[in-house]
């Protein structure tokens, strides 16, 4: 075991083997310090040929404990979409949007499962289709929670029109990363 002190204040703690740190809790970092990052990979991801229009689906769901109070988290997620059957001269697109907990923090478009689009092709044949990352970004500035407090995030997508589409593991990864930051 062994500690870290500045100015006489203990900063750091190590101990165990393989060695772990552990930061004190009198520790104030300035804003915009990053506390921590958690990154998830979807690896259960297996929607396939979801038809079902205007309806909210969850995706996935990730949880960060927070480690400063009133913490802002930053959200990235990375969503592997296949865009399949549709009909000639037409669009097929996906909605996306982020919840805290049950509350819609951000959504990529127009405030409902219809109005306007996150990712979509217009195509001029049926037969075409088309693969894409599409990557998301949100800074949650509203989270008021203490210290030590976990909060769970959802990324949800909606089919505007009905036509096909899938997100499956063995067509690209996908993934979600949360930061902590210093507000």
């Amino acid at each position: 075991m062994g500690t870290l002190q500045v100015s006489g204040q203990n900063i750091l703690t190590v101990t165990g083997s393989p060695a772990t740190a552990t930061l004190n809790e009198n520790v104030n970092f300035p804003a915009g310090h990053i506390v921590q990052v958690k990154h998830f990979d979807i690896d259960d991801l297996n929607v396939d040929d979801h038809t079902t229009e205007d309806t909210w689906t969850d995706l996935t769901s990730n949880s960060i404990t927070t480690k400063v109070d009133n913490s802002h988290i930053f959200i990235m997620a990375d969503i592997h979409v296949y865009l399949k059957a549709h009909s000639a001269s037409n669009w097929n697109v996906i909605n996306f949007r982020f919840l805290r907990g049950t509350s819609q923090i951000w959504i990529s478009h127009n405030n409902d499962a219809h109005g306007g689009y996150t990712y979509g092709r217009w195509t001029s044949h049926a037969s075409e289709r088309e693969m894409n990352l599409v990557n998301m970004k949100y800074l949650d500035t509203g989270n008021t929670n203490v210290a030590g407090t976990t909060i769970n995030y959802d990324v949800e997508f909606s089919n505007r029109n009905g036509y096909a589409i899938s997100m499956r593991n063995d067509y690209g990864k996908s993934w979600v990363t949360l930061m902590e930051i210093v507000p």
